[in-house]
């Protein structure tokens, strides 16, 4: 018995792309007529929920990844957010780091991280995900420098990722907007271990070159008889 296609698209999950219609036999015009009279709602271009429902960021999530295909990760804000990282900047838009031979455009909500190399996906709630480093470094770009070192302070000091790590994939970006980054992976490098301290080492190494101040060292190893410690403040 042949099935209608009201049938068919019943049997269809809630979140459905083109890839899913055509896999179905279901013509696009269906989703298109659907999403037109309001009983369907679009999330991102060529992707839909089959319900008159509030699309969600996991619904954006899902259909980001699911519209650019296998190679895809999400990256960013939200993958910071997902691993529980500290001051994470707010974005209302999704990151997904896609090949950089990819060009499409999935509108306002969504930002494409373009990149020649791939890293090890992580999976979490069925969702493939950037590692830490690579998550801190695509949310640092287009940021404050205040945001930016009190991100890169609090993951390096919580070790998701080190300055070791960040600096190498500076190294291989573009220098065009990572200008922030490179300044919050110096101060790590200098002993900041907050964003806090470092604002305060911009104020003190002002003082010293004007030679108002002697130089200074952020949280130094101290040794006392033949034993070590860290100078830490809390941040």
């Amino acid at each position: 018995m042949r099935l209608t296609t009201l049938t068919r698209t019943d049997r269809l999950p809630l979140l459905v792309t083109r890839a899913t219609l055509t896999a179905a036999g279901i013509d696009l015009d269906v989703a298109l007529r659907a999403a037109r009279s309001g009983h369907w709602r679009e999330v991102l271009p060529g992707a839909w929920l089959r319900r008159d429902v509030e699309v969600t960021r996991d619904h954006r999530q899902q259909a980001a990844l699911q519209v650019l295909g296998p190679r895809s990760l999400l990256t960013g804000p939200d993958a910071c957010r997902e691993l529980d990282l500290r001051d994470v900047p707010a974005d209302d838009r999704v990151f997904v780091l896609v090949p950089h031979a990819v060009q499409r455009d999935l509108g306002p909500t969504v930002r494409l991280v373009r990149s020649t190399a791939r890293p090890t996906p992580c999976e979490m709630r069925g969702r493939r995900w950037v590692d830490p480093t690579r998550a801190v470094y695509d949310a640092s770009f287009g940021r404050t420098l205040q945001d930016v070192r009190a991100l890169v302070t609090a993951a390096v000091s919580d070790a998701w990722t080190s300055a070791e790590d960040l600096r190498a994939l500076l190294d291989k970006g573009p220098r065009r907007g990572s200008a922030e980054l490179r300044r919050a992976v110096g101060d790590v490098e200098a002993g900041a271990r907050s964003a806090p301290e470092a604002e305060a080492a911009d104020v003190l190494g002002a003082a010293v070159r004007a030679g108002l101040l002697p130089r200074f060292l952020l949280n130094p190893d101290v040794f006392l008889d033949g034993s070590s410690c860290s100078a830490r403040t809390s941040g």
